[in-house]
């Protein structure tokens, strides 16, 4: 996804969101936590990476850190999560080697 398209997704959020506060609440970590997953399982759903068999970016749990929405302090990285990490060819790519 070019960085365009990612800011033009993150402005759909109230400008408060990217201070780091959902309401009253700092979500700082939490938002920090839920890009780093997704860019560490990117492969299972880009194009770009050759993957045939594409998949949702997101979990279907709101509990989990890769649900579509925030929720201030209740998500956690769940089972879903850990699968997309297990399947993620991560670990292999050659930028991460130099």
């Amino acid at each position: 996804m070019s960085l365009i398209l990612a800011i033009a997704e993150f402005m759909k959020q109230p400008l408060h969101f990217f201070l780091g506060f959902l309401d009253d609440g700092w979500v700082g970590p939490q938002v920090l936590s839920h890009h780093l997953l997704l860019m560490m399982t990117s492969d299972l759903y880009d194009k770009s990476y050759g993957n045939p068999r594409l998949e949702s970016r997101n979990c279907p749990a709101q509990t989990s850190l890769l649900y579509e929405k925030f929720f201030l302090g209740s998500q956690w990285r769940d089972e879903c999560v850990n699968d997309k990490l297990k399947r993620s060819a991560i670990a292999y790519r050659r930028c991460l080697h130099d």
